[in-house]
């Protein structure tokens, strides 16, 4: 391999943008030796399939990896089937509304479900029709005595939450929850895996009322259907009363950084390097000194996103 390319596939895999899923596939994933929010979220969710979870941490902080973590974990556990959602792929996060995690678990669940019972096939299509949109027929306001079955009226389109702007229609949460109840109830029934739900992206919201909407609705929704679930939330949450956001679930959790200026995090950091360097760019037994790294460029991941910038401090002191 020439030099150039071996610069692009290390600059390649310490991209901060880069997707953690891949990085995860590929073995590029450092895990730290103290135990993570991950293993803590997953063997709660193994012995108690019911509780809720709230992942925090700064941007970069590893948080989705962690959600992935989780997944991976869980998928090895025969009874229980963890459904990732990144909500961010689904909708607006600057527009979403109460009820929109509701729809998301509806479609998901939906499936999964072994069924075709009226009530499971009702359901389905009530959250696709929620989702995408749909046809209803508008009766007409006009009443007349006639002997035949005729309704005068026509069919209305109507958007849903997940598409283009447009008359729309919001069915109340509580409808959704029932609707919720009966894909459920038949997953139960059928002696199905459980689903547990698995949201990304919530940490991008930065309006602190419309996540607080969410939690009191869409989440209460969720735990009363006895339903497993893990929210990425953003970190303001922990400078709002408890009783808002953090007491609203079973536990939280905290994604912290690594700290390059302590012993542990100068490791964790090196390894990172080993996992994603070449060592013809950076020698493996070459050690970054902890002076290159001062306390304003100390935020780095598991997955190693931090900014370009950042980064480029020490390789361009050892190139």
């Amino acid at each position: 391999m020439e030099r150039r390319e071996r610069f692009r596939k290390t600059m390649a895999n310490l991209r901060s943008t880069g997707e953690p899923r891949k990085a995860l596939q590929n073995g590029l994933v450092v895990r730290p030796k103290n135990r993570t929010p991950a293993q803590e979220i997953a063997t709660r969710l193994e012995l108690d399939p019911q509780s809720s979870h709230l992942l925090l941490g700064g941007v970069g902080s590893g948080k989705t990896t962690e959600l992935l973590l989780v997944h991976e974990q869980l998928m090895n556990v025969a009874d229980l089937a963890p459904l990732l959602i990144d909500v961010s792929e689904w909708h607006d996060l600057t527009t979403l509304e109460s009820g929109s995690l509701l729809v998301m678990a509806g479609c998901a669940i939906a499936k999964r479900v072994p069924s075709n019972e009226a009530a499971v096939v009702t359901a389905a299509n009530s959250f696709g029709k929620w989702a995408y949109g749909g046809r209803r027929w508008a009766s007409a306001e006009v009443h007349y005595d006639s002997d035949d079955d005729y309704e005068p009226g026509e069919w209305v389109s109507f958007s849903g939450m997940f598409s283009p702007p447009g008359s729309s229609e919001q069915a109340p949460v509580a409808e959704m929850r029932e609707a919720l109840r009966a894909l459920v109830t038949a997953i139960r029934d059928n002696e199905q895996p459980l689903p547990i739900l698995l949201f990304d992206s919530l940490d991008r919201i930065f309006d602190e009322n419309r996540f607080l909407a969410l939690i009191q609705q869409d989440l209460e929704a969720l735990k009363s259907l006895a339903i497993g679930c893990v929210l990425i939330g953003p970190i303001t949450a922990l400078y709002e009363e408890r009783k808002l956001v953090l007491d609203r679930f079973d536990k939280w959790h905290l994604q912290r950084w690594a700290d390059p200026r302590s012993d542990d995090g100068l490791k964790f950091l090196t390894d990172v390097l080993a996992k994603r360097a070449d060592p013809d760019v950076i020698p493996l037994e070459i050690q970054p000194p902890s002076q290159f790294f001062p306390a304003a460029l100390c935020a780095i991941s598991s997955h190693w996103r931090t900014p370009a910038w950042k980064r480029h401090i020490w390789m361009e002191r050892m190139l």
